[in-house]
């Protein structure tokens, strides 16, 4: 009797902890813990994004989440550029780093969206428009982990106009789809910086990181 009285507190302890403390896999939930662990500043409400966006300061780590439907339309349709109109979305997660690295004074950008869909149809419509656009890149990636279906893309000095001078880091662009739940990552990639947002995000997703798979 004592013996199962244990087990039965011992599993209600390790479902507090988990409620509480674990990772939750693929979920907006996840990456709200991961922008915690990168000290990410909330904004509280979008208004303080535009504002922001009109000059960013040389280290600034922040993350927003819509706060209904309506507000995740909008922002699907206007803040976030590779998205083309609000249709079905029933929550929005942006998380962005401006950081300033090496002696150069490049600014290495990250952008992370976490985006909900009503259903699995509207999510996966969004993930091929999106990944198209990665399938045409020299150095591209497809690939599934754990449930997870993605593309990772990488664009280089000579698609984007710039003469590989050494000061213009590659892009890169990673997309990933579970459900009716999109990750879509993109950012700056310099292999002499190390990008422990991009890290600590996609471990806490469970998902593959553009620049872990940069360097294999």
């Amino acid at each position: 009797m004592k013996r199962k009285i244990f087990k039965v507190a011992a599993a209600a302890v390790m479902a507090l902890v988990c409620l509480t403390g674990c990772s939750a896999g693929f979920s907006s939930r996840s990456a709200i813990q991961a922008a915690k662990k990168c000290k990410m500043f909330e904004l509280p409400d979008l208004d303080r994004y535009y504002i922001g966006d009109r000059g960013r300061s040389d280290n600034e780590r922040f993350y927003y989440i819509s706060k209904d439907k309506d507000e995740a339309a909008y922002m699907f349709g206007s803040v976030l550029p590779s998205f083309t109109n609000g249709g079905g979305v029933n929550e929005v997660a942006i998380f962005e780093e401006y950081k300033q690295e090496t002696e150069e004074h490049r600014m290495l950008q990250t952008h992370i969206d976490f985006l909900t869909f009503e259903d699995e149809e509207k999510a996966q419509k969004e993930y091929d428009r999106v990944s198209q656009g990665i399938n045409s890149y020299s150095s591209m990636t497809a690939d599934e982990k754990s449930g997870v279906t993605y593309k990772i893309g990488y664009e280089g000095f000579e698609n984007r106009g710039y003469e590989e001078t050494g000061s213009v880091p590659e892009m890169f662009f990673g997309i990933y789809i579970n459900g009716n739940k999109l990750v879509f990552i993109h950012g700056n990639y310099d292999k002499a910086c190390k990008n422990d947002v991009v890290e600590t995000f996609c471990k806490n997703l469970g998902i593959v990181s553009p620049y872990t798979l940069k360097e294999t």
